[in-house]
């Protein structure tokens, strides 16, 4: 005898001689959590838009209108992200004697905490193309809509790295360097300047992987709680804590990618060389920004689906004895 009802949780029972196998089905709204509502999502990440029979021109329409607010949730969350972001570095650079390294950090995971508050609703609040990657790895989230995000938060990223050139100016990103996420320290010595390669690229790869697993993983297995924004952007503070004197503490392409674009502006000012900035070795290592973090995003996907499934999986079975 098989009984379906629901509470909270999607539930099925089947008495078999006196045991009795109940299956839970997480609650109803953990898949809106990552930017899908339950109701357009089947277990395998694929949108259930596949299932019915449309005209292709209907489908397209339905695919229209379904990534359409989540995709400009998203562009509006990482713009708002890299426009705070960058600002924080060139207000930590101008207004203290020393880089202050906790003034980015915090400002970095206070932003992403607000901004995942705000639009984990519409698009799940990624505003980081790896995080996007893991939950698309994870079995979260469709390719289509992965792909959406991606166009979404990259050309968010350059149009808030931008907004923020136009506040401040030329002179003033040419003292942050644009805000560009490299492994490379421009020292200035009694008035000339040089460069120096803090870590190898094979050791920044590594810091970067290891830091947006921490990230990503702490995305999968807390968006879903109510203190899971929050423990999100303290994952931020953390790495950018650990290794933002080392590579810049990306954890996201999009953060790095937007600022290094705008950073062309520079060549206009005729100080694009290798005598006043460095920024030809800033786009030779920004391949390090993509693989770590996408790196991490697939160690995260499958630590959270093979190591973690139990306690946070689709699904969680119980067998409980029936006197």
């Amino acid at each position: 005898m098989t009984e379906r009802f629901e509470l909270q949780a999607s539930m099925s029972e089947e008495v078999d001689g006196d045991v009795m196998t109940r299956v839970l089905s997480e609650p109803g709204d953990r898949d809106s959590v990552f930017g899908v509502p339950p109701d357009r999502r089947d277990g395998e990440g694929r949108d259930d838009l596949e299932d019915l029979e449309l005209s292709s021109e209907q489908r397209d329409d339905a695919s229209m209108s379904v990534l359409l607010r989540p995709g400009l949730a998203e562009f509006l969350g990482t713009l708002l992200f890299v426009f705070v972001g960058v600002l924080s570095v060139w207000d930590a650079t101008s207004t203290r004697d020393t880089y202050s390294l906790v003034a980015v950090a915090l400002t970095h995971g206070l932003t992403l905490f607000i901004l995942i508050s705000v639009t984990g609703h519409i698009s799940g609040g990624h505003i980081n193309p790896a995080v996007s990657l893991g939950l698309f790895l994870s079995g979260r989230m469709g390719l289509v809509r992965m792909l959406v995000y991606w166009m979404a938060q990259l050309s968010g990223a350059c149009v808030g790295a931008a907004l923020v050139l136009m506040v401040l100016g030329h002179d003033n990103m040419m003292t942050i360097q644009y805000g560009v996420h490299n492994p490379i320290a421009v020292i200035e010595h009694n008035g000339s300047t040089s460069s120096e390669q803090i870590v190898t690229s094979g050791e920044a790869v590594g810091l970067e992987l290891f830091a947006t697993c921490i990230l990503v993983l702490t995305v999968l297995q807390t968006a879903t709680e109510q203190l899971g924004p929050l423990c999100i952007g303290l994952a931020v503070v953390t790495d950018i804590l650990a290794i933002g004197a080392l590579t810049g503490g990306s954890m996201n392409p999009a953060r790095s990618f937007g600022p290094l674009l705008v950073s062309l502006n520079a060549i206009g000012h005729g100080k694009y060389s290798n005598e006043t900035v460095y920024f030809h070795e800033y786009w030779e290592h920004h391949w390090i920004y993509w693989l770590g973090p996408l790196l991490g995003a697939l160690l995260a996907s499958l630590l959270s689906r093979f190591l973690l499934a139990q306690q946070r999986g689709q699904r969680v079975y119980m067998r409980i004895k029936v006197q």
